[in-house]
């Protein structure tokens, strides 16, 4: 396929029409750390988290509900979509540590996992109660 045609790594020929969500749970819970004198130190919260939510006016009221209601920290401003914006989607991508030699397990609690996959796992509910997701769909791919 020509570079020209793939964007972010997704294929912009598919049919993206009868998508209903497109997630993307890359890095979703990491420990907070700060520095403390000259070292690093983990703390027993999770790391707020880069967002975003692309769809209707009221499908992109779910992952910000869903967020505060399971207690994920995630940035006061929305980050742009990952892997493209051609259907509803959301994200939540912790990013401090990430891909580093400190992203390892012991700084990924699993409480906090816990709270983002529950946070994900409402926002899926949200679309599977939703009549006809397509009915309120904005035209793809969004515009910012």
């Amino acid at each position: 396929m020509p570079a020209a045609v793939r964007t972010y790594g997704i294929d912009a020929t598919y049919n993206w029409s009868k998508v209903a969500l497109k997630l993307t749970m890359e890095h979703p819970s990491e420990t907070l750390l700060y520095m403390y004198n000259s070292n690093l130190t983990a703390t027993n919260q999770m790391s707020s988290a880069r967002w975003n939510a692309l769809g209707s006016a009221e499908s992109k009221g779910w992952p910000s509900s869903s967020y505060a209601t399971f207690g994920v920290s995630v940035y006061g401003v929305e980050d742009g979509p990952k892997n493209g914006n051609y259907a509803p989607s959301f994200h939540i991508i912790n990013h401090v540590v990430y891909h580093t030699s400190l992203d390892t397990p012991e700084l990924v609690p699993g409480r906090s996992m816990s709270r983002s996959i529950r946070a994900f796992a409402s926002i899926i509910d949200h679309v599977n109660r939703d009549d006809d997701v397509s009915a309120s769909r904005p035209e793809f791919p969004a515009q910012r």
